[in-house]
């Protein structure tokens, strides 16, 4: 699962080569020593050796989930062949070359110098003579595979295009190799990064091309649409088959849209914790604080702002209990006990047993001269209390309010 292609800082057009772009690939295990990048690496991750004609590969199998990083080139940057790279991509053939074999190469160079429409016709070969694609072409075997393959079932799949248009290059006398790797893959909009399939693995040319480097040429782009013979339903299958980083078959999940963003949804969870938590190596920290502005981040200094952030949070968090657990008063029972206090001050204190009416009639037994505002208040209490109706309790409110706190 490569992460977003990070573009570094673009070169002039004509300076091409010049334009590498930075892969992040967390590579799910596979067993084997190969690891993929773009075309082409002009970098090579650590625990990986760089083979010739631009292959990594790993110092030991691949038994657990790997994360590198890689820098590619846009362009072929080689300017030359050696003796050893002509002797390996013009004079190396297979054998069982055949006399008609010979005479298809020389058809396609007749009266040509130029590489490139050698190359371009090479291509037409294969669309005009209506070549088939097909994932049970069958086994081509013996010394007259090639001729099999070229001249009497012409179908198969893209290992057998790329073996056969590079043996034709070679004869024509361009140089060529055969590119396994992957085309294509499954942009996943959560997570902002590229999925690639073991389904997606695909076989193509490459030609030299003098003055311009390697340059690539698929035949099986070649083939029309029409004579795609059961490519759909096959890769269906291989992709239904073919588990995804979460386990599941993919293309099971990807006919249905609600189940693919499932599928998705889930793989990017996956990413994030194998990213961000699992491989939070030291390139992520700084840039973590990068991010928060925060370059220079020392451990020490890093260890108190820390603990000065915890006891914030703690104590927001005993001040937010606080306030939701403290004792609310009602404001209408303190200011009733502001009124039994006034009448307290007359010399007659409220028992605890003694309800408002009782307290009220006691009260105005024991003060005569203000017996009629005490009953009054103990019934303007008493309506506040027991009393539906909203605007008799407001303008009752009103009143005891005045005659408690006065």
């Amino acid at each position: 699962r490569p992460s977003t292609l990070e573009e570094l800082p673009q070169a002039p057009e004509h300076l091409g080569a010049l334009q590498p772009v930075r892969q992040r690939i967390f590579l799910q295990p596979h067993g084997g020593l190969w690891i993929f990048a773009l075309e082409w690496p002009a970098s090579v991750p650590p625990r990986t050796v760089s083979l010739w004609g631009d292959v990594l590969r790993s110092d030991k199998e691949l038994f657990g989930q790997w994360r590198y990083e890689v820098t590619s080139y846009r362009a072929n940057r080689q300017g030359q062949l050696s003796e050893d790279e002509i002797n390996h991509c013009l004079r190396q053939l297979p054998s069982g070359i055949s006399a008609q074999d010979w005479e298809l190469a020389r058809s396609l160079s007749a009266g040509l110098r130029d590489p490139r429409e050698i190359v371009a016709r090479g291509l037409a070969y294969f669309h005009e003579q209506k070549f088939i694609y097909t994932l049970n072409p069958g086994k081509y075997e013996g010394k007259e595979a090639l001729d099999e393959f070229l001249f009497r079932r012409r179908s198969g799949f893209c290992e057998h295009y790329a073996a056969a248009f590079g043996t034709l290059m070679r004869l024509a006398g361009v140089p060529s190799r055969v590119v396994l790797g992957y085309h294509g893959g499954q942009f996943n909009h959560l997570g902002k990064y590229v999925i690639v399939h073991q389904s997606d693995a695909h076989a193509w040319c490459e030609v030299w091309i003098e003055g311009r480097g390697w340059e690539r040429a698929d035949p099986t782009a070649s083939v029309g649409e029409g004579d795609i013979a059961d490519f759909v339903d096959m890769r269906n299958a291989a992709t239904a088959s073919a588990p995804d980083s979460a386990g599941f078959g993919s293309g099971a999940w990807d006919r249905q849209p609600f189940l693919r963003n499932i599928r998705l949804a889930w793989d990017a969870v996956t990413y994030a914790w194998d990213s961000r938590i699992a491989d939070f190596d030291d390139e992520n920290q700084r840039a973590f604080f990068f991010n928060l502005h925060w370059p220079d981040a020392r451990p020490l200094r890093l260890l108190v702002w820390l603990a000065t952030a915890l006891c914030c949070l703690l104590g927001l968090q005993a001040l937010w209990t606080w306030w939701r657990t403290r004792v609310r008063r009602d404001p209408l029972k303190v200011d009733y006990e502001r009124f039994c206090k006034r009448i307290a001050a007359h010399g007659v204190t409220r028992q605890p047993w003694e309800g408002p009416a009782t307290f009220a009639e006691r009260a105005a037994v024991e003060l005569p001269a203000q017996a009629a505002q005490i009953r009054y208040a103990a019934d303007l209490y008493v309506m506040l209390r027991y009393s539906p109706d909203p605007g008799e309790r407001g303008r009752a409110l009103k009143e005891f309010r005045k005659m408690a706190r006065v």
